[in-house]
């Protein structure tokens, strides 16, 4: 589940789609980000057979320390998040280790540098690599080169 850190988790989300230089808007929610969260918990907990794994993982990290004082801290987002999910008892909730929380603060322009030993981002992908309902999937070389060619398309 990914949401923006420079949002307040009571904030109700903007939609919207960049292609090409056009950006698209969707219109907003009816429903905050906290609540959508609390609905997906509530529809993880309904289903008792299954058993999901959850990863938090807050993007725009790079804009949210550039906030003086931010009007939620990722603490407080951590907190209601830990809440909000306690309920999920089959489910693993993905935990960040390195910062003892449930959230992931990733910045995703490290990405677009090339820059890829960013220690939440190991942190996350070593979470889900050793998860013992971890699945490997081969993936043929040519479906690979085109996921590459269309992220740097895009």
């Amino acid at each position: 589940l990914v949401f923006k850190l420079t949002e307040k988790l009571s904030d109700i989300p903007h939609m919207q789609y960049q292609k090409s230089e056009a950006l698209y808007n969707l219109g907003c929610y009816a429903l905050s980000n906290q609540e959508i969260l609390v609905r997906l918990a509530r529809m993880i907990r309904c289903s008792s057979e299954s058993s999901m794994q959850i990863c938090l993982a807050g993007t725009y990290y790079d804009e949210y320390v550039k906030i003086d004082t931010p009007s939620e801290t990722i603490e407080e987002k951590d907190q209601q998040l830990k809440k909000i999910f306690s309920f999920c008892k089959n489910s693993v909730v993905f935990n960040n280790s390195t910062f003892q929380k449930v959230l992931f603060p990733l910045n995703g322009l490290q990405a677009e540098e090339g820059k890829f030993d960013d220690p939440v981002v190991c942190q996350l992908r070593s979470s889900i690599t050793s998860s013992p309902n971890a699945i490997q999937i081969d993936v043929p070389l040519r479906w690979h080169a085109f996921e590459l060619a269309i992220q740097a398309e895009a």
